[in-house]
């Protein structure tokens, strides 16, 4: 029987989406076909004594995985975050496959990511970057992390699989009187302002330029406004808090469980997401699985995932980012036809459909 073994990402490197990933191919693949192959979810290990500074995490991705990637081949492996690309330097590359997510810090650097000031060069990242053309398959989920991987990293596009991630089953659409027992759990209040979620931290997610827009719909309107963020706050998003006077008006909350994202998105009235680039774009869909409209950016992978059952505008036009939420604010019918299109629009990204593609890619590998 073939040996597929999922390379896993160490826990202490907290990357979520990462990890949401490895349990939604895993939990699937099980289901699916439990019989068919033998399946090893891996894991690293980080020696205890070492810590979790930032160096310490270096030395365990870039020194001890390889070590223990080496003894843990399978006949066939799947790394599945392409910062874990270099592991392509211990594994044989005929037996391997990588999943890549996107190539945030390699387009920063190179100065391809409108709106955003290039960073220093990215050198440990760049390893596992330039190990991806040596993987028999690269997988992805959207065509624009196809493109960017073919036109910056020159890897074969016939060697390049779009597989779309799949939506878990509790995004969904509560009934008006769990709305309001979750607002009352999460302590939003109930005054009649229109609340919008923000998600994320990272510098690509435009934070600012989201405040900005979420000031000028207020001075349009002239109604109340409630900000409400995912993710720890940064000196930027304090920033934009103090620069458009909504310090009465926010509420960040740091680290929410995935499953619990659910409750936040069925508080909200929609969600706002104009970033930058996304090698696909979670919360977007998330949204629309819940029944919550969605103003989100044209950029990159964006379109691909909302498709015409949201509200696409330039990232950085604040006037348009503002005109969009006039409009979920005050057109009722406009806003449950964006909500209606979103759960059909949802309904296309499918954890079944994701197995059912790669298990094809394994077997090809398999026979060939």
């Amino acid at each position: 029987m073939a040996q597929i073994v999922l390379f896993r990402d160490f826990r202490e490197d907290c990357r979520m989406s990462m990890e949401r990933y490895a349990d939604g191919l895993w939990n699937h693949l099980n289901q699916a076909h439990p019989n068919e192959m033998d399946w090893v979810n891996y894991t690293p290990t980080k020696h205890i004594h070492i810590g979790n500074s930032v160096w310490a995490m270096r030395f365990a991705r870039y020194l001890f995985y390889p070590l223990q990637a080496k003894n843990r081949s399978g006949t066939i492996n799947h790394i599945l975050d392409h910062a874990y690309g270099h592991l392509l330097y211990v594994l044989d590359p005929q037996k391997t496959i990588v999943t890549v997510h996107d190539l945030i810090p390699l387009l920063r650097w190179q100065g391809h990511i409108p709106g955003i000031t290039r960073g220093r060069k990215p050198w440990l990242n760049l390893l596992s970057f330039k190990a991806l053309p040596r993987a028999r398959h690269l997988v992805t989920a959207s065509q624009n992390t196809k493109k960017d991987l073919v036109s910056r990293l020159k890897c074969d596009p016939k060697k390049i699989s779009v597989i779309p991630y799949g939506i878990d089953p509790y995004f969904k659409p509560y009934t008006p009187l769990q709305k309001e027992l979750v607002r009352h759990q999460w302590g939003l209040p109930d005054n009649g302002a229109f609340r919008i979620l923000l998600s994320g931290s990272q510098f690509y997610k435009n934070q600012r330029k989201a405040v900005e827009a979420a000031a000028l719909f207020r001075k349009i309107t002239r109604k109340p406004c409630l900000l409400i963020k995912v993710g720890p706050p940064t000196a930027e998003w304090y920033q934009a808090i103090h620069a458009n006077h909504f310090e009465q008006s926010h509420i960040c909350f740091d680290n929410v469980p995935l499953k619990q994202m659910a409750d936040l998105y069925n508080c909200v009235d929609c969600l706002l997401f104009p970033s930058l680039y996304e090698g696909f774009g979670w919360p977007p869909l998330e949204a629309m699985a819940c029944g919550v409209p969605v103003i989100t950016s044209k950029s990159a992978s964006l379109p691909e995932v909302v498709g015409d059952a949201g509200v696409l505008c330039d990232p950085e036009d604040i006037e348009a980012l503002a005109d969009a939420l006039v409009q979920m604010f005050g057109n009722e019918e406009w806003k449950s036809l964006m909500v209606e299109k979103g759960l059909a629009r949802a309904q296309l990204f499918d954890w079944q459909k994701v197995v059912k593609s790669l298990f094809s890619l394994y077997q090809q590998i398999l026979t060939e």
